[in-house]
């Protein structure tokens, strides 16, 4: 034992009965000071912590020791010895109190000194500020330690020099109860409050080492954006100069810069961020224990302690202040990639032309041609997109340098991990707009809008089917330089459940259904709706919620991971199956599918899939749980030709939210912005006004949670960094296209979700190239279709609702739910 040595030398236990409490006092002074420099002789600060709680622990016998012999001395009475009882009174009456009041401070220069060592695991403080804390509390400790022992001499000096004299300060204490018994219990609990302080502070150092860890993953995945763009741009500059090289060669060699461009392209490939981070994102705070009772600080002589949720607080703070922004960074990076794979194709197809001239005979005037003339335009969107990333890459770092730090849990002005979502939603929801009485002049208003109606209706007419496309879609877009407030309304998918609204009796179905299914039921759900209703993110909210460890995810032409085993999935649903029953026999996993209509390839027909996966849900929906997404034209297909309610036991549709629960999604976004919401003049949208703008997009919307979202990021202006303002614009709807060609090249598209011209091709035979190709490039040029990043063609998401909306009045398509939609 550690204290062995040290009584032995002090001789404390061998003393006589007869001893004197001045005598007892210096062995007990002598062992403080011995105590105190034993404490201080580590030259680590972590050794000098861990052995803090034990030498409170032999402070407290000490301590005890004293009070003890006083109380037993005063037990007995002795009255003849009148100056002992006095030296022993001022011990248990008075010397108590402050020996409890040192034992006191001795815990709260441990708590001060293992708070800063917190502080200098976060970077707050340096080594040298530790240290100097440190002889500091060593110097306050001695003076406190000198004090106590002083203060029994200068009590005896007081009696003695006292009008009243020992007798009455005597006799006033033997009429009292002897508070030493709660004084011993009270100096235990203190030194007991140490070693419960040690055990605290040794999981503060694992829980920061977490934090730690959260902070170098987003930073590594930051950083892998950022060498990723780099490394865009040196391949990009290289594969310049070799097509200047190229062209550059008597006689210039466009087939050469054909072959390399091809070889390019193969090598081109969009790093998979997303999945790798969430991944280990997950892992990290699982770690962090789900409740925890954390001291926070000391006050009045108590430990205070929080109730601290780390798995919940850790998440939700990630998913609202640095998710939104990582997921920008991600997106910024994917486009880089996409536009560098544009600009290769633009150079290739180019190429190719002119290679065909010089075998043809033609001789084109290389020396006035730099076929590398985009991608000296793509390096001047790289500059651009690097600036922008760099101010995401500052504005992450700042947030969690400010708050995501475990050190913030001793500043108890304010909630740990604080998320400005909610105070933004607490603002709106309480504030309340002062009653303003406008009664301007309502019939003079009426009449003038009629005239300017009248206006509109006749200047309408006057524009092309084209035109009013064009201004359709454009009374969508979202303005690019207001990116870093739109960005977090036109995510799409799974952002986290902090930006979580409604559906609760939706997802309470989902979970009956599942409970069932583990009863032995079948279990095989289909969630419908709309484009951008919100179907990704409630599959991936019951994947979280109630199979977090055990989801199978499926996709085409993406890889599935099983125990010990990777595979492409390509487009064969059937064989995916098959793989999956092969090597998933001792789970019961949820197999999700999102946007089941993607499963389709020139080679694979839609419904070869549909059939295969109809069969193997007959087959096996009793031991894993299927959870289908698809859109209503996609459920209304297989209504009518495989007889889908007959898979499905349950259809959960998400066509519509409520007004009050669009307000509420649109609110959290924008608290998440960190941007004030102003009027036209100069004040900030208060929360009567702010319902009025979110019902006026929750109409214009028809409910549709990703049309709303849209329709809100669409009418925001920028006004600053830190402000914006809400400008909707002109509703107008998409113009009644007409031609049999055009609405069935539209509805082919749109089943396709996805097509090329070679599907497009195949589909229509020779007259495509008669009619249709014409009527497909009219579509692209007035922005109804779409060519995406990986060169497939698609309806405009802006457009995709309405469009089959006119598809549907026009017959060509059945909308599933159209009845209950109405």
């Amino acid at each position: 034992m550690i204290f062995i040595g040290l009584r032995n030398s002090l001789n404390y236990d061998g003393m006589s009965e007869n001893a004197s409490t001045q005598s007892v006092l210096k062995v007990c002074e002598a062992a403080l000071r011995e105590i105190i420099d034993q404490a201080w002789t580590y030259s680590q600060l972590s050794e000098h912590l861990e052995i803090m709680p034990l030498l409170a622990e032999e402070i407290s016998r000490q301590i005890i020791l004293v009070g003890n012999e006083s109380f037993e001395f005063l037990e007995q009475l002795p009255k003849e010895r009148s100056q002992q009882v006095l030296e022993h009174c001022i011990i248990n009456f008075l010397w108590a109190d402050r020996a409890k009041s040192f034992l006191i401070l001795w815990r709260d220069v441990f708590f001060e000194q293992y708070r800063a060592q917190v502080l200098k695991l976060d970077g707050r403080i340096t080594i040298e500020d530790q240290e100097t804390l440190n002889e500091a509390s060593k110097a306050t400790v001695m003076t406190a330690a000198q004090e106590l022992m002083d203060y029994f001499e200068e009590e005896i000096r007081i009696t003695r020099i006292s009008r009243y004299g020992k007798e009455r300060r005597i006799g006033n204490w033997m009429l009292q109860q002897n508070p030493w018994p709660v004084y011993r219990e009270q100096i235990v609990a203190v030194h007991q409050q140490c070693q419960q302080l040690l055990d605290e502070f040794r999981d503060f150092e694992s829980t920061s080492a977490i934090f730690i860890k959260i902070d170098a993953l987003i930073g590594k995945t930051m950083d892998g954006c950022e060498e990723h763009i780099e490394k865009i741009k040196g391949n990009t500059q290289s594969t310049i100069r070799f097509i200047r090289e190229s062209i550059a060669e008597d006689p210039p060699r466009p087939g050469k810069v054909v072959t390399h461009l091809e070889s390019l392209e193969e090598e081109l490939e969009v790093p998979e961020y997303r999945r790798s981070f969430n991944s280990q994102l997950e892992q990290e705070i699982q770690k962090f224990s789900e409740k925890r009772q954390v001291p926070v600080s000391t006050s009045l002589g108590w430990v205070q302690f929080k109730e601290i949720p780390f798995q919940k607080l850790v998440q939700r703070w990630l998913e609202s202040e640095v998710l939104p922004i990582l997921y920008e960074i991600w997106d910024l990076t994917a486009l880089i990639k996409a536009e560098e794979n544009t600009s290769l194709v633009n150079i290739r197809n180019r190429a190719v032309l002119l290679t065909n001239e010089l075998k043809e005979g033609k001789t084109p005037d290389f020396k006035t041609l730099d076929l590398s003339q985009p991608l000296i335009t793509f390096i001047q969107k790289i500059a651009k997109t690097a600036e922008e990333l760099f101010k995401l890459k500052s504005m992450i770092t700042g947030r969690i340098d400010k708050e995501f730090r475990i050190s913030n849990l001793f500043n108890t002005s304010h909630d740990f991990l604080p998320v400005p979502i909610q105070v933004s939603f607490n603002q709106f929801m309480i504030d309340q707009d002062k009653l303003l009485g406008r009664t301007q002049n309502w019939f003079s208003k009426q009449v003038e809008s009629i005239r300017k109606f009248r206006k509109r209706v006749e200047l309408e007419d006057s524009f092309s089917i084209a035109e009013r496309t064009v201004r359709y879609l454009q009374s969508r877009q979202v303005d690019p330089e207001n990116s870093n407030y739109t960005s977090i309304f036109l995510t799409r998918g799974y952002v986290g459940e902090s930006f979580w609204v409604g559906r609760e009796n939706e997802l309470s179905h989902i979970a009956n259904l599942v409970k069932s299914w583990e009863e032995g039921f079948r279990g095989a759900v289909a969630l419908t709706g709309q484009r951008l209703s919100g179907k990704s993110f409630m599959g991936e909210m019951v994947v979280n919620r109630l199979f977090p460890d055990r989801t199978i995810k499926l996709r085409p032409e993406e890889d599935l991971i099983l125990p010990g085993r990777r595979v492409s999935t390509g487009f064969d649903l059937g064989e995916v199956l098959k793989y999956i029953r092969k090597y998933s026999l001792n789970t019961r996993p949820l197999i999700w599918i999102d946007d089941l209509e993607l499963w389709t390839s020139a080679t694979i027909p839609f419904s070869q899939n549909v059939k295969a996966l109809q069969k193997f849900i007959d087959s096996h929906s009793t031991r894993m749980f299927f959870l289908v997404a698809m859109n209503n034209w996609t459920k209304a297909h297989l209504d009518q030709f495989h007889d889908s309610d007959r898979v499905f036991q349950a259809e959960i549709n998400l066509d519509r939210m409520s007004g009050q629960e669009i307000e509420e999604a649109i609110l959290i976004r924008h608290g998440a912005t960190h941007k004030k919401l102003m009027e036209s003049k100069g004040r900030e949208v208060g929360p009567r006004k702010f319902r009025k703008m979110a019902k006026r997009v929750h109409v214009n919307a028809d409910g549709n949670i990703g049309d709303a979202l849209n329709g809100w990021a669409s009418s925001i202006k920028k006004i600053d960094e830190e402000q914006v303002e809400f400008e909707f614009k002109s509703i107008y709807s998409l113009p009644n296209i007409q031609g049999a060609d055009s609405l069935l090249l539209l509805f082919t598209v749109l089943m396709e979700r996805q097509t090329s011209e070679y599907r497009l091709r195949k589909l229509f035979g020779p007259a495509f190239s008669t009619t249709y190709s014409t009527i497909l490039q009219r579509l692209i040029n007035i922005g109804l279709l779409k060519r995406e990043s990986n060169g497939l063609l698609e309806v405009n998401r802006l457009a995709v609702n309405d469009l089959a909306k006119l598809l549907h009045r026009k017959k060509y398509l059945k909308l599933h739910h159209q009845k209950n939609n109405a």
